[in-house]
């Protein structure tokens, strides 16, 4: 049996007509004799919706129960959806996260998988019928509802993939599939009709937004099939998986990721054996970092912006501890990553990002690599030319 997992979120289910329109697509697929499974997030706008309801009423609310309001968005796009395809004469079922059995967990608002017990969704498939799976929401051991996190339907559609053995999983979104950079940061960028799923993961953690994070990780680990589409004009989209066309040691350049709104807090440590001390307090708050820099007594962190009241606070109670000497930040800056296999260690790359940079006449802030990217730190009215500098000089 060919199985297809397709997933719909954001723009693509924003409203009846939409969703309609998805319903016929999904009737013209479902004609052709597949076997289908849709994942479908909420209609545009309905979880900040719920999100705000949530913060008039507390400024902290209670994590049970707003993950199962935040959630509630999700049932209203597979109960719709049905209805759509019964309208089409097209046999489908809706499905919660809990009768879908997807098993999480108990971080409520940001849930990681354990397992999915596919039993209803085999049942429903064996009917030939279109199974309708809510994105976002999974079910913990003691049955309450529990949230995803923000992308999660890009998740569950991976993690169906992997427990249904899928050929393939398909993303559609508002955008043709994956770009050589953000066309609204770079005009020129292109259409990549195929990428390596490793070099997909470095973009994705990089600041792309197309796939969540944990979604292309998830892809990884099961080598599950991607491929990001448009939900509004034909195409074949991007396809995501393991194969290349190059030869064997050839350097790729892929792309180019951005992500804006970080803060570079500078620290200064009583003693350098204070780092670890340092580090655990962080994570014990659950503050993302994203990049870290140390030598001796001096470290330098990354945070979002979003982080940074907490880190602050974190930062000042180490002071009264005794841990921390002084701290100081800068705000308003913006990480710049070129993307490709080995980029690293081809010179001529590098001797060509950093021409490219000297060429704009512009201060960096940090600069940091690893084998699959280049990442700068800059400021946030600088990212734009130095994108579409650097996106000239390696892709056109």
């Amino acid at each position: 049996m060919s199985l297809l997992v397709q997933k719909f979120g954001g723009t693509s289910v924003g409203n009846l007509e939409r969703i309609q329109a998805i319903a016929r697509k999904i009737a013209i697929t479902y004609q052709t004799g597949e076997s289908l499974v849709i994942v479908v997030s909420a209609m545009s706008g309905e979880t900040d919706r719920l999100l705000r309801l949530a913060y008039q009423i507390s400024v902290k609310p209670h994590a049970r129960e707003l993950a199962s309001l935040i959630t509630q968005g999700e049932q209203t796009s597979i109960n719709v959806l049905a209805l759509c395809l019964h309208q089409l004469g097209i046999p489908a079922i809706s499905l919660t996260g809990i009768q879908a059995a997807i098993i999480t967990d108990d971080c409520h608002l940001n849930a990681r998988i354990d397992k999915i017990h596919p039993q209803a969704i085999h049942a429903a498939l064996s009917q030939k019928k279109v199974v309708i799976v809510a994105g976002f929401q999974g079910v913990t051991r003691d049955g309450d509802i529990s949230s995803l996190g923000r992308g999660g339907s890009d998740t569950t559609a991976v993690a169906l993939s992997a427990v249904l053995q899928a050929r393939e999983c398909q993303i559609y979104t508002d955008v043709a599939g994956i770009y050589s950079a953000d066309p609204r940061l770079v005009a020129t960028a292109y259409h990549l009709p195929r990428i390596a799923l490793p070099l997909m993961l470095e973009l994705a953690s990089l600041g792309a937004k197309v796939l969540q994070l944990r979604a292309v990780e998830l892809a990884g680990k099961y080598r599950v099939p991607l491929r990001v589409l448009s939900s509004f004009h034909e195409g074949a989209g991007t396809l995501i998986d393991y194969a290349t066309e190059d030869s064997l040691e050839s350097p790729v350049v892929v792309g180019l990721a951005h992500k804006i709104g970080l803060v570079k807090c500078s620290l200064t440590l009583i003693s350098a054996k204070h780092i670890a001390y340092l580090l655990q307090l962080f994570a014990r708050h659950a503050i993302s970092v994203e990049h870290v820099s140390h030598h001796d007594t001096h470290v330098i962190l990354y945070v979002a912006e979003s982080a940074f009241n907490l880190l602050s606070e974190l930062c000042h109670q180490a002071c009264r501890d005794g841990q921390l000497q002084a701290w100081s930040s800068i705000g308003g800056l913006a990480r710049l990553a070129l993307v490709g296999q080995g980029v690293r260690s081809q010179l001529a790359i590098v001797q060509r990002f950093f021409t490219v940079l000297e060429a704009q006449n512009l201060v960096w802030h940090d600069f940091y690599s690893s084998e699959l990217a280049l990442s700068v730190l800059l400021s946030e009215e600088l990212l734009a030319p130095t994108a579409q500098a650097l996106h000239q000089a390696f892709f056109e």
